[in-house]
Parts: C-alpha cells; sequence; structure tokens
C-alpha cells in the first residue's frame, strides 16, 4: 500500500483556521504591522534629503522633508493604537473560541479515556498551552512579521543606497544568524517538556486540594511534598534548559547586531572621506538608521523569531493533541420504548479494560420495564463496570446488548440516557445553586424546568425543607463538589435530580454506602418510593436494602454465579448468602 505523502497543516496554522469570526482582525493587525514597517524604512530614505539640506543650508529641501516625516509621525501614532486593538480583540477571541472547544471536546470525550486522564494535565492545556498560543498570535507573530518585514525591507533600501558596504557588513553577519536559528531550534521540544512539567504540578496540586481529608488523616504530607518537590524539580529543569538556551541565542543575536553597526559606521565614514561613490553623511547616517532593522532581525531572529515559533509550536502540538482525542458517538436513533418487552437486555456479554484482563464474562440478563433487580459481590467484581456498559458509557464490550428492544449500537447515546437518570454513591454537585444542581437533571435535555418543578421534586426526595431552612433557599450554593452538605443531603438533591427527571430507568450505583446506618435507612425510605413504577438497577454493597427487589445477580470474578430473589438465594445457601451472613456478623460485632 502507497503511502500517504499529504503533509499534515502547521500545527498553528491548523488552529487559526479553526478561529471563525475574528480572523479579520488578524488580518488588520497584519496590514497595520506592515503599513507601519513602511513608515519605518521610510524614515529613512527620507533622512538622505533631510541631513543633506541642513549641510547644504537649503532651508526649503530641510523643510519640505522635515514636515512631510513629521506628517507620517502623526499618522503612524493611531496606526499603532489600531494594531494593538486589533491584536487585543484577536487574542481574546482566540482565547473565547479555543476554550469552547476544549470544553466541547472534554463532555464528549468517552469515559474510557477519562478514567486514563488525569483533570490536572486538562488544566493545563487549558491554561499554560491555551496562555502561551494566545500570546503568541495576538502580539510575538506580529513582532515577529514587524522584524522580518522591515528588516529585509531596510536591508534592500540598504543595498540600493550602498550595496558594496551593506553586502560586505551583511556577508560577515549572516553565519552568525544561522547559527542563533541552529541554536534555537531544540526550544519548541523544551516548551512542550516544560509545559508537561507544569500539567504534572497542577496534577499533583488538585490531588493535594481534592484529596485533603486523606492527606490529613493519613498524615500523607511527606508523601504529596516529595511528589511536588519531584514536579517542581522537572519544571525547574526544563526551564533551566531553556534559559541556557536563550542565553546562548541572545548572545548570539548581540554580537551579530553590535558588530556590524561598528563596522557600518567605519566604513561608512571611510567612504564619506575618500568621497568614493558619491557618499554623503546624509546616506551614512540613513545607512545606519536602516540597519537597525536588519541588524534587530539579527539579533532576535533566533529568540524572537525562532524561539517564539517554536515555543508557540510545542503549546499548539498539546491542545491539537487534546482537540484530536476521540469523541463519544453521536449517530444512531432515538427510538420509542415498547412497556410490554425487556428494556435492557445481556447475551454473552463480555468486557476489558485496554489494559487488562475481563471485568466481565459472558453476562447474560434481562430486566423487564418496572422490575427491580440488583447486582451483588465482592468488590473489584465488576459491578458499577455493569452498570456503566448499560449506560452506554464503554464501547468496546463483546456480545450484544439491548435497550428498549434495540442494539446499544443503533441507538442514539443522549436519546438513550435521556431514559436514564443516576444516582451514585459519590454524588457530584456543582459550585452553584441547590435549585441548579437540582434543575442539572432535565437541563441536559434542552428543558429549563418551572421553580414549582424543581420544588416538588426536592419534596419528593424528602429535601425541601432542609433547602428552604437556610437562608437563601434553593439560591444557597453548594460549594465545590457539595462540601458545604452533609452526604445524606448530598444523596437527597441527587435523588431530587432523578425525580425531576422522571426517567424510565434508575440506576443507583451504591447510593447509600456512604451513609450512616440511619441516614441510610432514610435515603432507602425515599429510594423505595422513587423507584415506585419505575425499571430499578441497583448495584449493592449493603445487601439489607435490596430484600425486596425482583432479581438479585450474584457477581464474582465477572461472571454471574447466582440469580434470584432473596428468599431463593438464601435457602440456596451459595455465594449470596456467604456475603450475607458476612455482613449480619459485622453489625452484630459492631452492636456488641
Amino acid at each position: 500500500m502507497a503511502k500517504d505523502k499529504t503533509k499534515a497543516p502547521h500545527p498553528i496554522l491548523r488552529l487559526i483556521k479553526g478561529i471563525k469570526g475574528h480572523n479579520h482582525f488578524l488580518f488588520l493587525r497584519i496590514i497595520s504591522k506592515l503599513i507601519g514597517q513602511v513608515f519605518t524604512v521610510s524614515y529613512g530614505l527620507l533622512i538622505i534629503p533631510l541631513v543633506n539640506g541642513a549641510l547644504q543650508k537649503d532651508l526649503t529641501q530641510f523643510t519640505t522633508y522635515a514636515l512631510i516625516m513629521a506628517g507620517m509621525g502623526l499618522l503612524d501614532i493611531p496606526l499603532a493604537a489600531f494594531e494593538v486593538y486589533c491584536g487585543g480583540r484577536y487574542g481574546y477571541g482566540v482565547t473565547r473560541i479555543l476554550r469552547d472547544r476544549l470544553g466541547h471536546k472534554i463532555a464528549r470525550i468517552p469515559i474510557a479515556r477519562l478514567d486514563e486522564m488525569h483533570s490536572g494535565d486538562t488544566v493545563s492545556r487549558l491554561n499554560n498551552d491555551l496562555g502561551q498560543f494566545r500570546d503568541y498570535v495576538s502580539d510575538q507573530m506580529h513582532q515577529a512579521l514587524g522584524l522580518v518585514v522591515g528588516g529585509i525591507a531596510s536591508l534592500v533600501v540598504m543595498l540600493i543606497i550602498e550595496w558594496r558596504i551593506t553586502l560586505a557588513i551583511f556577508l560577515v553577519a549572516l553565519p552568525f544568524m544561522l547559527l542563533a536559528q541552529k541554536l534555537a531550534a531544540p526550544l519548541s521540544g523544551l516548551t512542550k517538556s516544560r509545559n508537561a512539567s507544569l500539567a504534572k504540578v497542577n496534577e499533583v496540586t488538585q490531588d493535594a486540594v481534592g484529596g485533603y481529608t486523606e492527606v490529613k488523616t493519613y498524615n500523607l504530607y511527606e508523601r504529596i511534598s516529595r511528589r511536588f518537590n519531584h514536579s517542581i524539580t522537572d519544571v525547574v529543569d526544563s526551564g533551566v534548559k531553556m534559559a541556557k538556551t536563550n542565553a546562548v541565542v541572545q548572545f548570539v543575536g548581540l554580537f551579530c547586531r553590535l558588530m556590524p553597526v561598528l563596522a557600518l559606521m567605519g566604513l561608512g565614514g571611510l567612504f564619506v572621506i575618500k568621497g568614493w561613490y558619491g557618499m554623503t553623511i546624509g546616506s551614512m547616517i540613513a545607512l545606519v538608521q536602516l540597519s537597525n532593522h536588519p541588524f534587530q532581525l539579527l539579533q532576535a531572529f533566533g529568540e524572537l523569531v525562532i524561539g517564539n515559533l517554536n515555543r508557540a509550536k510545542g503549546a499548539a502540538e498539546r491542545l491539537n493533541e487534546f482537540i484530536d482525542e476521540e469523541e463519544e458517538r453521536t449517530d444512531g436513533q432515538a427510538f420509542s420504548l415498547d412497556p410490554k418487552g425487556d428494556i435492557v437486555a445481556l447475551d454473552h456479554v463480555s468486557f476489558a479494560y485496554e489494559d487488562g484482563g475481563n471485568i466481565l464474562d459472558d453476562i447474560t440478563l434481562r430486566i423487564k420495564q418496572g422490575e427491580k433487580i440488583a447486582l451483588v459481590g465482592e468488590s473489584g467484581c465488576g459491578k458499577s463496570t455493569l452498570l456503566k456498559l448499560m449506560a452506554g458509557f464503554y464501547s468496546n464490550y463483546q456480545g450484544d446488548m439491548q435497550f428498549g428492544q434495540q442494539s446499544l449500537k443503533d441507538w442514539d447515546l443522549a436519546a438513550m440516557r435521556s431514559h436514564m437518570a443516576l444516582v451514585d454513591q459519590d454524588t457530584y454537585l456543582y459550585p452553584v445553586s441547590l435549585g441548579e444542581n437540582i434543575a442539572c437533571g432535565v437541563i441536559g435535555d434542552g428543558i429549563d424546568p418551572e421553580q414549582e418543578a424543581v420544588e416538588q421534586a426536592a419534596k419528593r426526595a424528602h429535601v425541601h425543607h432542609f433547602i428552604e431552612s437556610l437562608d437563601d433557599g434553593y439560591g444557597s450554593m453548594a460549594g465545590e463538589r457539595g462540601v458545604k452538605l452533609s452526604g445524606g443531603q448530598r444523596q437527597r438533591i441527587a435523588m431530587a435530580r432523578a425525580v425531576l427527571r422522571d426517567a424510565d430507568v434508575l440506576l443507583l450505583d451504591e447510593p447509600t454506602s456512604a451513609l450512616d446506618v440511619e441516614s441510610e435507612r432514610a435515603v432507602q425510605q425515599q429510594l423505595d418510593e422513587i423507584m415506585e413504577g419505575k425499571t430499578a438497577i441497583i448495584v449493592a454493597h449493603r445487601l439489607s436494602t435490596i430484600q425486596n427487589v425482583d432479581c438479585i445477580y450474584v457477581l464474582d470474578q465477572g461472571r454471574i454465579i447466582e440469580q434470584g430473589d432473596h428468599e431463593a438465594l438464601v435457602s440456596k445457601q451459595g455465594k449470596y448468602y456467604q456475603l450475607l451472613s458476612r455482613q449480619l456478623k459485622e453489625i452484630m460485632e459492631a452492636a456488641s
């Protein structure tokens, strides 16, 4: 097979092409910069008749060119301000659009991939890499453009004024420019490495903040400190390497700029004194004035042109890597549910994570509408994974899975999940008001619920009176991850979400496992009320909470080894009976 020789677009150009609606500001800034460079070169040319007119005591010539230069300066001032404005507008546009794209991507990355990613790395891409890219396209790129265009245009004019002097000087300086370019080449890789190290710092910081209770309880200060120091050391090492490279590039660039200027003044002065090739003082001053720009280019080519480009390229590559992450599929259809058939059916389903063996092995079960079933077993037996499979979170399974008598692979996943509501063991509350947290149950389906509907859901979840007792009622803030609420209160908020959605299927992943016995009893009673008339799939650790379900599936090492109602499984005296006996013994020992 012939290889695809299509060259991939430059990562920076690729991102720029995706920034719709703001590229006219980029275009206007480039045009403004180019016009400004025309003025800059023109100043150098106008110096010749200005200085010669002064030396020849020609007032008319001197005044004419002085006024022309003053007029150009008056035009250059608002042009420079307009250039800055366009750069700012483009920079903020870049930030908004790319943050939207990255946020869109985060929401659509499959669960399987999210499980492998650390939120600290994602935050680093949203902050460090995006900030570096924004700074380049809104400012540094235009500085580089000004340097290159101004330097080349000034060099052309210098060649026209006196090509012999110009050529001699730049033939000496050219090798140093090439050397500076070569020295700056590693900056792209160093920037990418440093930003990856910064992402690790963010990861450790988030672990320390997010797990602060564990850090304090288990005295993990030293461990977190070592991880933090190790990550910081990587950042510092990358920064030191960048600093060393920048220092060498700056040294070579400064030498490139200083040496030719001294040589130009000496050689130009000699031409004026000897009267060679009609060289005048005005021409010599113009050459010195114009030489600032090509020599600036020589000095800064490695750092400001190639260095900034490579740093921005490294940041753009990390952004593109994230944008290229595979998204959860959005094809499929929305089907209506048949109230008489099985709502969930699994036939010989097996599942394994990419880096391990089977988590689920040859699972077959059927759940009818309105039926309550429970999944039980030892920790790690695959209960929660099976629940996630039913919700379509993982696609790389073997066997056949159906929802509403249609294959999961034929469903539009968003439409399928609109028939489901989840109450998890680790309820996530957003740092917004409690009312908004409840409304999340239907906002994703494009519904903006009335306050009365939110309150009715809260009443059914037995959390209304608690919310009303707060100073701001439903406007009270939940705090990050709901830290201002107790475990039972968070679970009731999650239950209110589920009630508001009024879904056909309730997915309950150990919803009472983190609660004390009293809170568990109260929440379980409320769950029983909410499950009335619904299909419920319950992952249970505490077996006392699922004794009234229609069918219990006992999992062991990813396989269903027993199934039946509570009484049938107890009389069988198998795995379920062992689990139940162990829990009853633990309860009795705790009570004594």
